[in-house]
């Protein structure tokens, strides 16, 4: 029996203020703003705006139907869950089963990857002591043991900043997004997280061009109906290609890449007009 998996991950700060609340099954994902601070960002990227205890009980319900598993990086969603259930409208979720990938995460890198894993140097070498210890399991740090790179500025609390900067110059703005800087919007489109492409991805027999040659990996047209799912399904607002690494006297896989930019640039843009 296939089990279904629902993904879910807030973005909030400490004082239990949320802002944006991510999820989705193996074929689409959403993203919710969930202040009304943000009604300038929301609009400009055709959002959906919430409330956090709304936006959960949708989620929730959706997991409870279809026999599902809730599945998040740590226990913190669980917490915010048992936070947002004050009033008992979330009562009904309690039992839902919950998968804690971070503490799945631990138990496969003692089991496999122990001696690699401590090896690796701190994953960020400017942070204080503090900061070092609590990021040692972070998703960030645990991402460096798999092909999968995570961005060059993540860190805790960044994303808590970036939403704070845009929060106060929407409202200084009056929630219109075309009036914020070019830093302001940067700083906009990276808490809507970058999606990035790694050309790793792609099975070894149509792309040897890069760091890692992946056999078995992504053809073509896999990729394509990947992204055609993802800009359907999803907000996208942005996308980089990497890894690439030019091969001399072999130009098929520079073409590849060229066209696989071009490809994720009509396709999203496609989904935006549907």
């Amino acid at each position: 029996m296939q089990e279904n998996y629902y993904y879910i991950d807030y973005e909030n700060n400490k004082a239990m203020d949320f802002y944006l609340l991510g999820y989705g099954d193996e074929l689409h994902t959403k993203q919710i703003i969930l202040d009304d601070n943000l009604l300038g960002l929301a609009k400009n990227h055709n959002m959906q705006v919430s409330s956090a205890l709304e936006a959960t009980q949708v989620f929730l319900e959706n997991v409870y139907k279809n026999d599902g598993i809730v599945v998040a990086y740590s226990t913190a969603e669980k917490q915010y869950f048992n936070y947002l259930n004050k009033n008992l409208l979330l009562n009904k979720y309690r039992n839902l089963p919950y998968l804690n990938l971070a503490k799945a995460a631990k138990k496969w890198i003692r089991k496999y990857h122990y001696d690699t894993f401590l090896k690796l140097p701190p994953f960020r070498k400017n942070a204080d002591m503090y900061m070092k210890k609590r990021m040692i399991y972070s998703l960030g740090s645990v991402m460096r043991l798999t092909s999968l790179k995570a961005p060059s500025d993540y860190a805790p609390g960044k994303t808590t900043s970036r939403f704070n900067t845009v929060k106060k110059s929407l409202v200084i703005k009056k929630q219109d997004y075309e009036k914020l800087t070019a830093v302001q919007k940067a700083k906009a489109t990276k808490v809507l997280k970058h999606n990035t492409f790694d050309v790793d991805a792609f099975d070894c027999s149509i792309m040897p061009a890069t760091g890692t040659p992946e056999p078995g990996g992504l053809l073509w047209y896999e990729v394509l109906k990947l992204i055609k799912i993802i800009s359907t399904n999803s907000n996208v607002v942005g996308a980089d290609i990497n890894e690439l690494a030019p091969i001399k006297n072999l130009d098929s896989c520079n073409f590849l890449t060229a066209k696989l930019a071009y490809k994720i640039i009509s396709l999203v843009f496609h989904s935006k007009k549907c």
